[in-house]
């Protein structure tokens, strides 16, 4: 996946969407304190490849089809720093 940061103040349920290109194996790394979001990938067959509720940091792992696809980042109100310059190919 590609490298990219997401920060700052977002009111509830704002949806932030970004084309990204997905490899084989990839990597999310999501930062936040105190905040809730819901992180979804989509593949180029439009095949929803992770998706997951989060509070707090973690890092996980995924696997899909290489080429074009999407992430979805549905934010709940506070303070957001979704830091994925940690996303990495492998």
């Amino acid at each position: 996946m590609a490298d990219m940061s997401v920060s700052g103040y977002i009111h509830k349920k704002k949806t932030l969407e970004m084309k990204t290109t997905l490899k084989e194996k990839n990597t999310i790394s999501i930062d936040q304190t105190g905040s809730k979001s819901e992180y979804i990938v989509i593949d180029s067959t439009g095949e929803k490849v992770f998706s997951e509720t989060k509070k707090g940091d973690t890092i996980r792992s995924f696997e899909s089809i290489s080429g074009e696809g999407i992430i979805k980042i549905v934010l709940n109100s506070g303070n957001h720093d979704a830091n994925e310059d940690e996303l990495k190919n492998e």
